[in-house]
């Protein structure tokens, strides 16, 4: 039984990778004595969150259903991180809803207009990175409560000797908008099969929706799992070499502990734009792109009349048609060459990282002026 002298919140998240999860993970953990917290939605990957941390969960996007675990437990506030649809259900329910949206500049005018913008929010966090351009500035006029927080990671020091293992980071490497294990065989199994000549102990890790599907593909090659946040940040900082897709969460936490980072192609449209981000911001890096004009930033910012889930599915097709022997041979050669290199050097970039406490300053604000 839950403790009736707390507040019940209620969360939701989007499932596109781990980055989303991970967000809600840090609010949570940090703040899980603090109130009874309950899942709803989509149904979402646990392992980055305490155990036993959840009151009740209810796995569905049906209204009703929805309303009614609402009603049964009296709740009355609600975080959601880029599930637009669940916070506008939940505003409209009348639950005050504190949005959390992490990539505000993907937001595009097609999506104004089919009013997938959850404006009305109780408030609305933007996470402060990559600069908005002026037509999503536009957009974010008409947004109620508009509040520009700090990046939400939940670093502690780490004190842990390096280890010789290799680490692969993958993200979630799971999408609504279909799978892209062309990928693995692109750019994934070259750099296993450099790699292995040199490292016995070479970790991937991933969401543990895909890991079923990466041990049929690579499991013989590397060591498939899925880490807490805690363990993953442990692992990451004592890798020999630490490969990662560019997640925004991800490069946030690397460059606050000045990991040397080699950032791997992108595989959707938000980590083209992070790829960028981790070049200008990481204090030491190398970056493995895709040889190719079909797979650029610039070729899909042309794209305005496309909205994100549609231009996933471009990236993945064209993915796909890239994934040929002969294309494997000249990735594989132009990897190795990218590992012999030097790691790029920057300046120490001074970001501040207290979105957590921001976040759970601005739900006891509602809940205080809701009593």
């Amino acid at each position: 039984m839950y403790d009736l002298h707390k507040e019940n919140i209620v969360v939701a998240t989007s499932c596109f990778g781990l980055g989303p999860v991970g967000k809600l993970a840090a609010i949570v953990n940090k703040a899980r004595n603090t109130y009874n917290w309950f899942a709803i939605g989509e149904k979402f990957d646990f392992s980055v969150f305490h155990d036993n941390i959840f009151e009740d969960i209810c796995w569905s996007m049906d209204r009703d259903v929805i309303k009614s675990f609402l009603h049964k437990y009296n709740i009355r506030f609600g975080i959601v991180v880029l599930k637009n649809k669940i916070a506008k259900m939940l505003t409209e329910l009348g639950i005050k809803v504190i949005y959390i949206d992490s990539l505000p500049f993907m937001w595009t005018k097609k999506d104004a207009e089919e009013g997938k913008i959850p404006y009305n929010v109780y408030c609305y966090c933007a996470q402060m990175s990559i600069p908005l351009n002026n037509s999503s500035k536009r957009l974010f006029n008409e947004v109620k409560n508009l509040r520009w927080i700090e990046p939400i990671v939940n670093l502690r020091p780490l004190d842990i000797k390096q280890g010789n293992q290799v680490l692969i980071n993958l993200g979630g490497f799971s999408s609504p908008h279909g799978d892209n294990y062309a990928y693995i065989d692109l750019i994934i199994r070259p750099l296993l099969d450099i790699l292995k000549q040199q490292y016995d102990e070479i970790i991937v890790t991933c969401g543990k929706k895909a890991q079923t599907n990466l041990k049929r593909k690579i499991g013989l090659e590397a060591d498939i799992t899925s880490f807490s946040q805690t363990e993953f940040l442990e692992k990451m900082y004592s890798s020999k070499l630490f490969f990662t897709s560019p997640g925004l969460t991800t490069i946030v936490e690397t460059l606050q502990y000045n990991k040397p980072t080699i950032i791997l192609p992108p595989q959707n449209l938000s980590q083209f734009y992070n790829s960028l981000f981790a070049q200008k911001s990481l204090q030491q890096y190398k970056v493995i792109e895709w040889l190719s004009d079909e797979l650029s930033l610039k070729k899909f910012l042309s794209m305005d009349n496309y909205d994100e889930g549609e231009i996933v599915k471009i990236i993945y097709d064209t993915i796909i048609k890239q994934n040929t022997p002969t294309n494997s041979v000249i990735y594989k050669k132009y990897i190795h060459k990218v590992l012999n290199q030097s790691y790029f050097q920057n300046q120490l970039f001074e970001q501040s990282i207290n979105g957590v406490s921001q976040v759970l300053d601005i739900l006891q604000e509602a809940i205080e002026g809701g009593n």
